[in-house]
């Protein structure tokens, strides 16, 4: 006698459905991709990014809430920022040519004023963790204040 098969289908199961598109493992993949990337480079909110990459709006925050998913979504807005600095700067500038509003003009000038290419001042900016330690040129000349008789704490005498 032969051994009963269970029958199979060529339809894929729900698992198999949901599988589809998925992000691999500590990686952005697939929907999540195009959801976060709807976000940043098309200007959609989170709700229509899911619309877009057919997700769950849930999915795209509990995502994240993921150190590698919240890394790329940040990545990917400092390169749209670096891409747009540029027309950013000629905004500024056609403000302060072309406006009636003296207070728009003024600011604008201070914005231009307070860009900068330096990546030390812009480093100064960014709030990074643990300890930034940012030399001189004058810093070498600097006295030290240290006394030398170090005095105790606690008496015990």
């Amino acid at each position: 006698m032969t051994a009963t098969t269970l029958p199979t289908s060529d339809q894929p199961t729900r698992h198999q459905l949901a599988a589809i598109d998925r992000s691999a493992r500590r990686k952005v993949t697939g929907r999540l991709k195009r959801a976060l990337d709807a976000m940043v480079w098309d200007n959609n909110t989170d709700s229509e990014a899911a619309v877009i990459a057919k997700m769950n709006v849930l999915s795209i925050r509990n995502a994240l809430q993921r150190p590698h998913v919240k890394a790329y979504y940040l990545a990917q807005r400092e390169v749209l920022r670096a891409r747009e600095s540029a027309r950013n700067i000629h905004t500024l500038i056609n403000v302060r040519d072309q406006t009636s509003n003296q207070m728009a003009r003024v600011q604008a000038v201070k914005t231009l004023e307070q860009i900068s290419d330096d990546p030390i001042a812009q480093s100064a900016r960014m709030t990074t963790p643990g300890i930034v330690i940012v030399l001189t040129a004058g810093a070498a000349h600097m006295a030290h204040d240290r006394e030398t008789d170090a005095k105790p704490l606690i008496d015990h005498e």
